[in-house]
């Protein structure tokens, strides 16, 4: 039994690594394509500059 709570808790730890790192890439590259500073009114983060930024 503690076999199995062992192994499920290995699991759930695996995957919160694995979920965090693909949480930092994301905000990482979040950051790239959007630099600080470049953002709307509600301080939303817009996209890559060659996109329109007026319409």
């Amino acid at each position: 039994m503690t076999d199995l709570i062992l192994s499920i808790v290995t699991v759930i730890y695996l995957l919160s690594i694995v979920g965090f790192v693909i949480f930092l890439y994301w905000v990482i590259l979040e950051l790239l394509r959007a630099p600080m500073g470049y953002e709307d009114e509600n301080g939303f983060h817009l996209g890559t500059e060659n996109e329109e930024k007026y319409e």
